[in-house]
């Protein structure tokens, strides 16, 4: 039997910007779930392997996420991030992110080789 985490939750103080890093993180569109029954936006982010991860507003500052997560990453993804302006590490050091103003997150990054052909 396999088990594991299909989907992971994350409570934002900016929605909008956690689902652009989240979905510049594994280069996927995301899908807007609509609203949940108190009327707050949910989104979620499918990556091609691993949980998903779906993103709704916190209804107050302090339960907003507040965890590292270290995943992995095809090799645009530090572009990507950085095109939205996300805080991404220099090149040389460590691969890793802020989710800034949205969840309080690091994101550490293992970027994954392409497949061969």
């Amino acid at each position: 039997m396999n088990v594991g985490i299909t989907e992971i939750t994350l409570l934002t103080n900016d929605v909008a910007r956690t689902v652009a890093f989240w979905a510049a993180v594994f280069g996927v569109e995301p899908e807007d779930l609509g609203v949940d029954q108190w009327g707050r936006e949910r989104w979620r982010i499918t990556p091609a392997n691993g949980p998903a991860v779906l993103v709704a507003p916190a209804p107050a500052y302090h339960f907003i996420t507040r965890v590292d997560m270290h995943v992995t990453v095809d090799t645009g993804a530090a572009d990507r991030l950085r095109a939205i302006g996300a805080e991404v590490s220099l090149p040389g050091w460590p691969l890793s992110a802020v989710d800034a103003n949205g969840t309080d997150s690091d994101v550490h990054m293992t970027v994954q080789d392409p497949p061969d052909p």
